[in-house]
């Protein structure tokens, strides 16, 4: 969960990877993912919370090469701040075609994890949790991602663990 790609050598996590590898400088790490993933430029983010997993996915995701969703939360939330920086971050890198991100903003006022989706073939499943902020989840994920199914499920999800975090193990026996 605290690993995303767009398939075309850009990839993104928290600084938790820089964190649990203390013994590791920045760029031995680069050169790690650059020889088995093929990763030419990696971008270890702030956090956004003091506590918790950390795992990018719970506010984050690659949509595609060009796309990236981002969790927003109202002016006073305790992850405004640093939503915030780090959207300004995004908003200025150039992804892997050379021009800026197109990013959708999805309005999470209870930190709904909804980034804690997971994209299988034409089929997006996005965590629902019963609030009014529900089918606007879905409309941003329908407006960012036209062509795919857009999919809501209920379940047992939390702030930082939801589907992605969930079904990203499950293998097909």
């Amino acid at each position: 969960g605290n690993y995303m790609c767009d398939g075309r050598g850009i990839a993104m996590s928290t600084r938790l990877t820089l964190d649990e590898n203390p013994g590791l400088t920045t760029a031995e790490i680069d050169s790690m993912l650059n020889a088995y993933l093929g990763i030419e430029q990696y971008y270890p983010l702030d956090y956004i919370e003091s506590g918790g997993i950390h795992h990018i996915d719970c506010w984050a995701k690659f949509l595609s090469p060009e796309k990236i969703l981002l969790k927003e939360v109202p002016v006073g939330h305790y992850a405004y701040d640093e939503l915030e920086a780090n959207y300004a971050f995004l908003s200025s890198i150039a992804n892997s075609y050379g021009r800026p991100y197109e990013i959708y903003r999805i309005y999470t006022p209870n930190f709904e994890p909804y980034t804690n989706s997971i994209i299988l073939n034409d089929k997006v499943f996005v965590p629902q949790y019963g609030t009014a902020w529900d089918d606007d989840a879905l409309a941003t994920y329908e407006a960012a991602m036209p062509g795919y199914e857009i999919l809501g499920y209920s379940g047992s999800w939390l702030t930082d663990d939801a589907i992605h975090c969930r079904a990203m193990g499950v293998t097909d026996r």
